[in-house]
């Protein structure tokens, strides 16, 4: 089963300042760079698009 840590409660940072999707899943989605802002990157339309779309991320990542 897939594991993405509460992607609607908390913002996971790398290393490299960018936002992670799952950072206990090999194929980890870089979001977006909080330089630009903790909240800008929080309420991005590509952060919302991954949130709201949860299974298809998990989903189509597991499959690849």
């Amino acid at each position: 089963m897939k594991k993405c840590v509460y992607p609607n409660n908390i913002l996971i940072v790398g290393n490299d300042g960018y936002t992670d999707s799952c950072p206990l899943e090999t194929a980890n989605l870089r979001l977006e760079n909080i330089n630009q802002g903790i909240q800008k990157s929080w309420q991005s339309p590509k952060y919302a698009d991954f949130r709201n779309n949860l299974e298809e991320y998990l989903f189509s990542a597991n499959s690849q």
